[in-house]
């Protein structure tokens, strides 16, 4: 995606620019001092400028150009919608006008125009009376165009087979699977409308209002079986999301307070996605699956606020809310089997959660350079739906016993105490306490305790170096798990990991130092370890690493290069039971490091009147599953990704309100994924697969622009 010219450019023309104004009216300043005799006829030694906030009428610019993407490259347009070879118009604008005594304004935004991935923002106005703001936004996503299926209906909530399909045991015995296979392309379209408004009716008083539109469209896809006949099944996406914001404010002299209200409506076309089965039906009437799919829901909060500064080192604040999640959809059918249309206990959930949020903080300075910080939280979530016994049905296939749904709910409560000291005019050390409890309802452990200890420092030992350096330390333990007759000895020993006994520590490191004036560096680096202690089968272990560097370089205010660089590691060892046995009998080893790196380098006023500048950036990962079961076992692939991408621009500077900008982008991008390549649609005998492929392209852009300011 071009944008012209980015943010940095456009610091940096118009940096270029006022110098260039204030030399030039100092020039006529000198050469006409005979003649400017009075205040009133000389001219001032600093021109008007477009960041001047009382400039009266319209100014702005706007950019106008040609696009032309000289490859094919799907997953190139994720997030821009730039995928198909061919010309795109550049587009954009940026135009504001203010009232004479800078009070009223308004601001047009507009980027993109050109794109599958626009914006269009209206900011306006009375400063210290009103505001409003709409916008528009779209995301395309791009998942990937080398799918196929052999199923019809795409795009719809029912999908059918050829008339001519003849359905098999596995798919490598299903004759019209090759003919019948069409190409699918999996993507998604997010547009957001945004409308708020903003209210100062008084000094003291605040409101504001926002409502926001959200809509998704597209396909992805997702599993469907009956029992272990597997099918990857392109599911429609048609939904939307309405909310709402609505607060107001008061203030006094010293204290503050609030109150606000916040709705969410969720919106489903489709309830649900019904398939023709393609494999020879396990009952007799079993041609057909069903999935059900996210219901519409709702959710709406109420909260207050509220803060009190009795003296100039202390400060009360609190802070409540009160909300309600509804969800009350009509429940499809059982079951898409006719045999296995068991009546419903209810017609819909008729699920209510009340959830309660209160948090108090203080905050005081006994004397300069010590303050304590405590704080006491509730989270609390009451599962109110009503518990009915309904009849399995598992994968339309056949019925087994009844069970009732779990209204799971919690309540957790927090204790924060902290301190910060400063030790001399260079270090400063700060510590604390936190302590949490949460109680579960339905769950193997009703209940969790952690503590963690932290401490962090700050170091400045010269006015060019600092230095923070920060350990936390906790441990988890709870109530003893819980046991049901139902469950498997390989269940019995399964400890879940957000819920089984923990140690955890991690460190923290950062260097910040700035060697010349125009050269800084800055240096961090962090480590973590969870253990599980008491963890049969489950998570044993997580560790955690990443380190990265940070340099900038301006040697002076015409030319400047920034460069990063970062790798980051995780490793997970779980253990495993697939036997009668009470012990772990499989052990997986998963390592995953990222490492992303870039560079970029600008020189302005070259010539007098070029700007150019040079990006390159690098992204690259990988995962590594090792599993263990006792005996030869081969290896999972590794999972890689590979991303480079280099920009090269050039401004030319043609009049003081025309500019031509000249843009060059590559992009290479590669990626192996095991679970994907070489899994044709019969590859696996129970898996009708959407025989897709991991996204890999190279592509070529440039860009040509002109921009026009104006005043």
């Amino acid at each position: 995606m071009i944008r012209h010219p980015d943010t940095f450019s456009l610091r940096c023309i118009r940096t270029a620019r006022t110098v260039l104004r204030v030399i030039t009216a100092s020039a006529t300043l000198f050469a006409g001092t005979a003649a400017a005799d009075t205040p009133e006829e000389a001219t001032p030694l600093v021109p008007p400028c477009k960041q001047c906030p009382f400039e009266q009428g319209f100014s702005g610019q706007l950019d106008l150009g040609l696009g032309y993407l000289f490859d094919d490259a799907y997953h190139f347009g994720d997030y821009t919608g730039l995928s198909d070879q061919g010309l795109f118009l550049l587009g954009g604008a940026s135009i504001g006008w203010r009232e004479a005594d800078g009070t009223g304004y308004w601001d047009l935004e507009a980027r993109d125009l050109g794109l599958d991935a626009r914006a269009v923002e209206l900011r306006g106005g009375q400063q210290g009376l009103f505001g409003i703001r709409l916008s528009y936004d779209s995301v395309p996503r791009r998942i990937n165009d080398t799918a196929s299926t052999p199923f019809l209906g795409v795009g719809s909530d029912t999908l059918s087979l050829p008339v001519t399909w003849t359905s098999a045991t596995s798919t490598q015995q299903m004759p019209d699977l090759a003919s019948s296979l069409q190409p699918l392309t999996l993507a998604q379209d997010r547009k957001r409308f945004l409308a708020a408004f903003n209210l100062i009716p008084s000094a003291h008083w605040t409101t504001q209002l926002s409502v926001r539109h959200d809509e998704r469209d597209g396909i992805k896809p997702v599993g469907g079986s009956f029992i272990t006949l597997a099918s990857l099944l392109p599911q429609p996406t048609s939904d939307q999301t309405d909310q709402v914001d609505l607060s107001a404010g008061v203030t006094g002299t010293n204290w503050q307070a609030g109150a606000a209200y916040y709705g969410s409506f969720y919106r489903n076309d489709n309830t649900a996605l019904t398939w023709q089965n393609p494999y020879d039906p396990l009952v007799d009437d079993g041609v057909s699956g069903r999935l059900a799919l996210a219901p519409d829901n709702q959710f709406h909060q109420l909260s207050v606020t509220a803060g009190y500064q009795p003296e100039a080192r202390v400060r009360l604040s609190t802070h409540v809310a009160v909300g309600r999640m509804l969800q009350n959809a009509r429940f499809v059918p059982a079951s898409a089997t006719p045999s296995l249309m068991t009546p419903l206990p209810r017609t819909a959930l008729d699920g209510q959660i009340d959830t309660l949020s209160g948090r108090l903080r203080a905050s005081a300075g006994p004397w300069a350079g010590l303050r304590f910080n405590a704080e006491a939280a509730l989270d609390d979530r009451d599962n109110r739906t009503p518990q009915s016994a309904y009849t399995q049905i598992i994968t339309d296939v056949f019925a087994a016993d009844e069970r009732a749904n779990q209204p799971y709910d919690f309540t957790r409560r927090t204790l924060k105490l902290g301190s910060d000291y400063r030790l001399q005019r260079w270090a400063r050390l700060s510590a604390g306490w936190d302590q949490e409890r949460k109680t579960r309802s339905f769950q193997a452990r009703h209940r969790t305790d952690e503590w963690k200890l932290w401490t962090r420092m700050r170091v400045q030992p010269a006015q060019r170096l600092s230095t923070n350096i920060g350990y936390v330390h906790a441990s988890r333990t709870g109530s003893t798990y819980r046991i049901t007759a139902t469950d498997a000895v390989s269940e019995q020993q399964l400890q879940q990991a957000h819920l089984a006994d923990r140690v955890r520590d991690a460190a923290t490191l950062n260097i910040s130092t700035t060697p010349l004036d125009w050269i800084s560096v800055d240096v961090n680096g962090s480590l973590g370890r969870d253990h599980y202690p008491d963890t049969t089968v489950g998570l044993q272990r997580r560790r955690a690493q990443g380190y990265g560097v940070d340099l900038s370089l301006h040697p002076s205010e015409l030319f400047g290069v920034t460069g990063f660089w970062s790798r980051d590691a995780l490793e997970t060892l779980q253990d495993g039971n697939q036997s009668a046995a009470d012990f772990a009998d499989w052990r997986a080893d998963n390592r995953d490091a990222a490492t992303v790196a870039g560079l970029r380098a600008e020189r302005r006023k070259l010539w007098g009147r070029y700007d150019a500048g040079a990006s390159y950036e690098y992204t690259s990962s990988r995962g590594d599953t090792r599993l263990l079961t006792g005996s030869a076992n081969t290896p999972f692939p590794d999972l890689r990704t590979r991303r480079h991408e280099a920009r090269m621009y050039a401004l030319f500077q043609a009049t003081p309100q025309l500019g031509i900008r000249v843009e060059y982008r590559y992009a290479l991008y590669h990626q192996a994924d095991w679970a994907l390549d070489g899994v044709s649609a019969d590859a696996v005998h129970n898996l009708l697969s959407l025989d897709a492929s991991s996204p890999s392209y190279t592509a070529n852009l440039i860009g040509i622009s002109t921009r026009y300011e104006f005043r």
